[in-house]
């Protein structure tokens, strides 16, 4: 894969609403250098959500994305379809540590976890300055992630219904 420069003019984007979780969504989203579609009230940010095809296209021109939940469904281990919507727009999700604690979608000590902006920053920047590095992980992302179960929903039925005691 090619990643040109003019085809991502967004570094950080975040599209949602605050919605329960505030205080990850101060940490991660509400920072100057993030591109946010969403409302907060919190902060009393007008909604500017766009429709979810209008969305998408807004997401292919970002580089990276923090991946929060609210904290019901971290502590249940409930995933979102956010990480994947990354992984198809060739952006690299930074999935916050209590995200997935059942390791469904990425493990615990994978390098996008993170457990603060600052974190995820610092990430960002190393990723930045050396495109080889950044053009390598989209690229491992689309060959671990993006297969015909997964485009296809089959992988999120399937762990959604599996019986291994988490859902129980």
């Amino acid at each position: 894969m090619n990643l040109n420069a003019g085809e991502k003019d967004i570094d950080i984007i975040f599209g949602g609403t605050e919605r329960n979780r505030t205080i990850d969504f101060l940490e991660y989203v509400w920072r100057p250098d993030v591109t946010f579609y969403g409302k907060a009230p919190t902060v009393n940010f007008e909604d500017n959500r766009l429709p979810a095809n209008e969305f998408l296209k807004v997401l292919e021109r970002a580089k990276f994305s923090p991946v929060i939940a609210d904290p019901t469904y971290n502590k249940n281990g409930f995933v979102t379809q956010r990480f994947y919507e990354c992984i198809s727009s060739n952006i690299v999700p930074f999935v916050d540590a209590k995200y997935d604690r059942f390791e469904k979608l990425i493990s615990h000590d994978d390098w996008k976890r993170v457990s603060s902006y600052k974190q995820m920053r610092e990430k960002i920047n190393v990723l930045l300055e050396n495109k080889l590095e950044h053009e390598y992980l989209i690229n491992k992302q689309q060959e671990d992630y993006i297969k015909d179960e997964y485009v296809h929903g089959a992988y999120t039925i399937s762990c959604l219904l599996q019986e291994d005691g988490f859902y129980e």
